[in-house]
């Protein structure tokens, strides 16, 4: 299992016996994903980003990336479970933040975090900021590509348009699908919707 994996935990428990999920299902899975944070309120997003950024940096830590991301799945399902009562949303929350928590070190290299350690006292906040850059890049990408289903489209086309562009941005460079679709989906809800639609 590699870091990349976190956000189809959920798809490929659903899929038969470790079978890729189609197109189709990772579209709807990302109109899911969309639909959640939409409805979730920011506060409580921002909660559960706090504590997986806290059981991240103080007991997750693992030299193997399966357990890395086990620890972070288990955390974040016992998260739900006390925090919420429709735990399948909670978990598509937790699948998000988990993914971009999981994504940082891609977006944000470690000489970049370095300087950002060196320049500000608030080094979390430093690097919200520098991830929320490159999210918002992302996006524009998206806006920008023959994939974006235009403004004022459906969450359901939305999602087809995300599925599709980050197929293509997967085979493309060095980002994977997942990393893709958490930095849209995330910079979508926490941007009140305004960054690609």
């Amino acid at each position: 299992m590699t870091r990349a994996i976190a956000m189809l935990v959920v798809l490929a428990a659903a899929a038969a016996h470790g079978d890729t999920p189609s197109t189709r299902e990772r579209a709807s899975y990302i109109t899911s994903l969309l639909d959640t944070l939409a409805t979730t309120d920011g506060p409580l997003r921002t909660a559960m980003s706090n504590y997986i950024y806290t059981v991240d940096r103080n007991k997750c830590q693992a030299p193997v990336e399966s357990l890395h991301v086990g620890c972070l799945r288990a955390a974040t399902q016992r998260y739900c479970q006390a925090h919420f009562r429709d735990v399948a949303r909670c978990t598509r929350l937790a699948d998000v933040i988990v993914t971009n928590r999981l994504s940082e070190p891609w977006f944000v290299p470690t000489d970049v975090r370095y300087a950002l350690m060196e320049k500000h006292r608030d080094y979390r906040a430093a690097l919200e900021r520098e991830l929320r850059q490159h999210h918002a890049i992302v996006v524009t990408e998206l806006a920008m590509s023959r994939h974006f289903p235009g403004s004022g489209a459906s969450n359901a086309a939305l999602a087809t348009g995300i599925e599709a562009f980050c197929r293509e941005q997967a085979s493309l460079r060095d980002m994977s699908w997942q990393y893709c679709v958490a930095a849209i989906v995330w910079f979508i809800a926490s941007e009140g919707g305004e960054g690609a639609r």
